[in-house]
């Protein structure tokens, strides 16, 4: 992934994703995922960074998940509607490893059946697709659409011990929420025609989420910027001032991989240990897996921008 480390903005709104979706990748991830409301809709205006959220999300899940997990990311508008049956199916030839057999290779095969396969193996997926409103812009009489819906709807009403996929849906349309929720009274039919096509996702099995613009300085008052100590941008924006790195971290990050926070006080009591606030670094814990502080080479170095200033928050460990 050529921008594996870019930086990411995480304020309010995106942090409020991110508490809803961690602890479920980190369940999916171990294999103890159960039960529904663990599929997931990310809303917000046209170019509030929906798409780079999610992007950013996908990286650090691939890098840090286990060999069991498969990350796939999709966007319908630019790649076109792709059925999450033959998604799977392209993740596992191209992971190696466990094959799956001929009836689940072919073209037709079951949903339901290949989702029962990975849960009796202990493979996972994360699917995030992108876009999700290019189903909506399909003909009502289109196929390949009434399957990708079937398949949307079969991941979210799945339940049961070790869920085996976790499905993230978002895109650029105003009317997402409408079109996902098939909520009537709205004449989309001229840029959708497969609005009110189906039903409801349920809003229940596919809770949302909405990211919110930054408008001003109160957006930004508790907000992180990661920053992968392997980006290029990292040790320029430290010697151009922009980015002040915080006290024992360089431009470069921390030492090494797996380092861990040991001696790390939080900096609102003192305490070295659980205090419960969310400013603290995890004392004495590997920082191994972190959703918004590892790299594929070591931790992140998180830095305080100036006006406005941004502070190191959270450290959430993905296992």
């Amino acid at each position: 992934m050529s921008d594996a480390t870019q930086p990411t903005f995480v304020c309010a709104s995106r942090w409020a994703v991110l508490r809803a979706l961690v602890p479920r990748l980190t369940a999916l991830d171990s294999g103890t995922l159960c039960g529904q409301r663990n599929c997931h809709i990310v809303l917000g205006s046209h170019g509030v960074g929906k798409s780079w959220f999610v992007r950013s999300l996908v990286r650090v899940v691939a890098l840090m998940a286990r060999p069991t997990t498969c990350v796939i990311h999709v966007n319908f508008q630019t790649e076109g509607v792709r059925e999450p049956l033959h998604l799977l199916q392209e993740a596992f030839a191209a992971a190696g490893g466990l094959a799956l057999p001929p009836v689940l290779r072919a073209p037709a095969a079951s949903f339901s059946e290949l989702l029962d396969f990975m849960r009796e193996h202990s493979r996972r997926a994360f699917l995030v697709i992108d876009g999700v409103e290019g189903l909506y812009r399909r003909p009502r009489d289109c196929p390949i659409a009434d399957r990708v819906y079937r398949q949307l709807h079969t991941m979210g009403e799945l339940d049961g011990a070790s869920r085996p996929v976790v499905a993230v849906l978002t895109g650029s349309a105003a009317v997402l929420r409408t079109l996902l929720y098939a909520v009537p009274g709205f004449d989309l039919a001229s840029v959708y025609p497969s609005h009110l096509r189906w039903g409801s996702l349920n809003d229940r099995k596919y809770p949302a989420s909405t990211l919110w613009p930054v408008t001003g300085p109160g957006d930004v008052a508790h907000a992180v910027l990661c920053i992968s100590s392997g980006s290029p941008a990292l040790p320029a924006l430290v010697a151009s001032g922009r980015l002040v790195p915080r006290a024992g971290v360089g431009a470069a990050g921390p030492a090494a991989a797996g380092d861990t926070h040991e001696g790390r006080s939080c900096g609102r009591c003192g305490q070295l240990d659980s205090c419960g606030h969310s400013e603290r670094w995890r004392s004495r814990q590997r920082c191994r897996s972190a959703v918004l502080c590892v790299s594929a080479v070591s931790c992140v170095g998180y830095c305080a921008l100036q006006r406005p200033r941004l502070r190191h928050r959270w450290c959430l460990p993905m296992r």
